[in-house]
């Protein structure tokens, strides 16, 4: 009698299910949330889990974040993608208990932990219906869902949504194919489409999407495949490709919320990550000899673009070269193959054609990098090859099976090829987890044997009816135990720390508006890009100016920001008059009285007529009100927001509105309305089918009329800032403004709060400083624009003491011999000061340190006579 199992059988019982939601706790122990003591890389617990505390920051005081005050100068909301507003994994993390206590970190890793456990379920219970054995079903499911690709991911936190999504989205279009129910097969496209779309990761999220959508393209036949039946008739598959498809759309539609502001407020204000040469593209590219190592020497492929952990999909891409059957591969098969080649071949970047005809021509290209990234696309595509491999891959009393060929074929390959290309298969790229960590010799030899192991195990079931529930056995323990070792040793893995509590955040915002964490690389608004190439990013939030001159464009405004002094305001043309007004050293205060993260309030006072800045990047999107009479923005300083007030005592309010998130809101409100009202077209029972249809109406309305108010209201978040008139220096500060330069950055991610501008702003406190990396002989540089002459250069101390000596040269052209004096004793007051014997003259002024260190001070002032 054949083993085959009967229907009934082919549900996952509650054991097994309960087993599979927990084996990832179990693959991931030495990460093990509120046990572990490691996590996994540094990214991981900075950028996801620290976009997603400021976000939900702003909800829990009541306001809906639309700006974030800044977050790289002050940007959109969408910035901080990887804080993952929209997706429910972000909600329930911070609705957990300790979440504010320090445990962010470990809600969101155990919830990450238990969606791999569900998606492998969901797989595994698609695998059982298209009629695999139990035992195939899971070891399919799980290597697809445990493999480096998926741990690569999760070291960013959101995209690994990206990849449980994409393979739930695939999973649902199948399924769907294969039994079109009314309302859980939609419901589940839409809703695995929404969770892709919301993932956090837009990168992650357009591979993710454009691997479901082959997928979706291709699920027909792949249904056929499996269930054995004839084609599919037009009318079927036009059936299927209009509902499903229509699902899609809708699940996209449903995610407008987050895309339009990305796509509107983000990507339209953002220059480091949009429009980038092909060289930025092909960054961290991995070598064809590192991509190969993914299937047979997984820990010695580079983490940006390695996908294997296991050898089961080698199977996968041999069985259509006759090893599985010599019979005819079917043309689907050839398909999914084609597509895995032109995958393999985009993600070597640069080395092929292939990633440059697809960056050229594919939409979003030009703003995603490291092409590796791609291989999320191959274990969505091997799983349906694996699957079709192995669909018979168990002996019956009068057969063996014929992957037993497939499976011996493969053993011969992972032993011989690696040999006979050994002195030609290129090293990887500088980023496989050998060179991450101190790896020993162990983890390598036992990915090998127990990935042999999983072999054999394949080939005693093909073979033996006696001995296959053994060998099931062994193949489980044998993935289990080689994806623990690939999972501990494939990737970066750092201590574990606590977050930030909401205490700790609260103190942190109301010492400043500011983000108080990393901002992450390019994640700059054009226009503050622009600003920190003329001048400096200003040092205040928000101050008064009596003196203004008027500039007729931006380029102007650059022009005259560059000779401007200190109490003097650069107004780009409002109608008023050209000429500079006087200064003025009557009495001025700015104090804030409100601040969320979508609205300011200040009380001004001022004895004469003068002009309020707000410092955040200069936007359309602003709003502002004096005494409550709306009034126009101006545009100040090249990249600042401005009003004029009255003498007297006002009350000045700047509000941020996005009309992108405005529109976005509509579009989703409309379609999750569009969604419940088709819902109870399907409904029989009328009063079920009334009840849909009034909360088709209200819960739309409910949720925009929620979004909208909160937008503008909520809790102070109590920040204390004040400014006031300080007195003038009756001398000329020939270095304020002035262009700077410096051997380097020491944060290049949050570059203008440590950029050489930082040493001519005008602030001379310890922690405003400019600070160039460690370096041996580092040093900062003022161009003063033209020949002048100097008398004194003040120096004046950051937090840290720069290592003496410090030598100051002044010169006329930096190649050019230079006066030059050394600094050898400690500060007085905080500053030194050093006063030349005659004035000379001079353009530039320098500061460096002959010795290994990184070179901070607060500022540089220079002195004529």
């Amino acid at each position: 009698m054949p083993l085959t199992e009967p229907p009934l059988r082919r549900r996952i019982s509650r054991i097994d299910a309960l087993a599979i939601l927990v084996l990832p706790f179990a693959i991931f122990s030495w990460m093990a949330p509120f046990v572990g003591s490691q996590t996994i890389g540094r990214d991981y617990g900075v950028y996801s889990i620290e976009n997603q505390l400021e976000l939900q920051f702003s909800l829990r005081h009541g306001t809906f974040p639309l700006f974030v005050p800044g977050f790289a100068g002050g940007t959109s909301a969408s910035a901080l993608t990887l804080g993952q507003l929209y997706h429910p994994i972000a909600w329930l993390a911070a609705h957990a208990p300790g979440y504010w206590d320090g445990k962010a970190l470990e809600w969101n890793t155990a919830l990450r932990l238990l969606s791999l456990g569900v998606t492998q379920l969901v797989l595994l219970a698609l695998l059982r219906r298209l009629g695999l054995r139990h035992a195939i079903a899971f070891a399919i499911s799980f290597v697809t869902t445990y493999n480096l690709r998926m741990l690569d991911l999760f070291r960013y936190g959101a995209s690994l949504e990206s990849y449980t999504a994409c393979l739930l989205l695939s999973a649902s279009v199948v399924w769907y194919c294969l039994a079109p129910t009314p309302r859980m097969g939609p419901a589940c496209i839409m809703v695995s489409t929404y969770l892709l779309v919301v993932s956090g990761h837009p990168q992650m999220a357009y591979y993710g999407l454009v691997a479901a959508l082959l997928v979706w393209s291709l699920a027909p036949w792949l249904v056929a495949l499996f269930m054995s039946e004839p084609p599919p008739r037009r009318r079927q598959v036009l059936r299927f490709y209009l509902t499903s498809g229509g699902c899609l759309c809708a699940g996209v539609l449903l995610a407008s919320a987050y895309t339009v502001p990305f796509l509107g407020d983000f990507l339209g204000e953002n220059s480091s990550r949009v429009g980038q040469g092909y060289r930025w593209a092909t960054a961290l590219q991995d070598s064809w000899g590192g991509l190969l190592n993914s299937f047979w020497r997984p820990l010695s492929s580079d983490v940006h673009g390695a996908f294997g952990g296991s050898f089961l999909p080698l199977l996968g891409v041999l069985a259509p070269f006759g090893l599985r059957s010599p019979r005819r591969t079917p043309a689907v098969v050839w398909m999914l193959l084609l597509l895995c080649v032109v995958t393999a071949l985009y993600c070597l970047g640069a080395a092929t054609p292939v990633h440059a005809f697809v960056w050229r021509w594919l939409p979003f290209q030009s703003a995603v990098r490291v092409p590796g990234r791609a291989a999320v696309l191959l274990p969505v595509l091997l799983m349906w090859m694996m699957a079709w491999a192995l669909k018979d891959a168990h002996a019956t009393a009068t057969r063996v099976a014929p992957a037993v060929p497939l499976t011996v074929g493969t053993l011969v390959i992972i032993v011989l090829v690696p040999w006979a290309l050994r002195a030609n298969i290129p090293l990887p790229g500088p980023f496989h987890p050998a060179a991450l960590q101190a790896m020993p010799a162990w983890p390598d030899a036992a990915v090998l044997w127990l990935g042999a192991l999983s072999l054999v195990a394949m080939l005693v079931i093909g073979v033996s009816d006696r001995w296959v529930g053994l060998a099931e056995t062994v193949l489980a323990v044998a993935l289990i135990a080689q994806a623990w070792v690939v999972m501990a040793f494939g990737t970066w893995v750092v201590a574990k720390h606590d977050t930030p509590s909401f205490a700790a955040l609260r103190a942190a915002h109301a010492e400043a508006v500011t983000y108080p964490f990393a901002f992450g690389a390019g994640m700059y608004p054009a226009s503050v890009v622009e600003l920190m190439r003329h001048t400096f990013f200003p040092p205040y939030l928000s101050r008064l100016y009596r003196s203004s001159v008027h500039a007729e464009s931006l380029e102007d405004a650059y022009r005259l920001l560059e000779r401007r002094q200190p109490d003097t305001v650069v107004i780009e043309d409002d109608g008023a008059a050209s000429e500079a007004t006087p200064y003025s050293a009557g009495a001025a205060e700015v104090c804030l009285e409100y601040v969320s993260f979508n609205r300011l309030v200040f009380g001004v006072v001022s004895d004469e007529a003068a002009i309020l800045t707000l410092a955040f990047p200069y936007s359309m999107q602003w709003r502002a009100t004096v005494n409550g009479a709306a009034v126009r923005i101006l545009r100040a300083n090249a990249n600042e927001n401005a009003v004029r007030v009255p003498a007297g005592s006002s009350r000045v309010e700047f509000r941020y509105w996005s009309w992108a998130a405005m529109i976005g809101m509509v579009v989703s409100c409309a379609t999750l309305a569009v969604v419940l009202l088709a819902f109870a077209s399907t409904v029989r029972a009328p009063l079920a089918r009334r009840l849909v249809v009034v909360m088709g109406v209200t819960l739309p309305i409910a949720l925009y009329a929620l979004w909208s108010t909160s937008v503008s209201r909520g809790s102070s978040l109590g920040t204390a800032y004040r400014w006031t008139q300080e007195r003038r220096d009756p001398r000329q500060n020939l270095a304020f403004g002035r262009r700077t330069s410096m051997s380097s950055v020491g944060a290049p991610e949050s570059f203008h709060l440590s950029d050489s501008s930082r040493g001519v702003d005008g602030v001379r406190s310890a922690a405003a400083a400019f600070t160039t990396a460690l370096e041996p002989d580092a040093w900062w540089r003022v161009d003063l624009g033209i020949p002048q002459l100097i008398s004194e250069v003040v120096l004046y101390e950051a937090r840290s003491m720069p290592p003496l000596p410090l030598m100051v040269a002044i010169s006329q052209d930096p190649g050019a011999p230079a006066v030059e004096r050394s600094i050898v004793s400690p500060s007085i007051d905080g500053r030194w000061r050093i006063t030349l014997d005659a004035p000379i003259v001079g353009r530039f002024v320098t500061v460096r340190t002959p010795a290994r260190a990184a070179l901070t001070l607060s500022e540089v002032e220079v002195y004529g006579p």
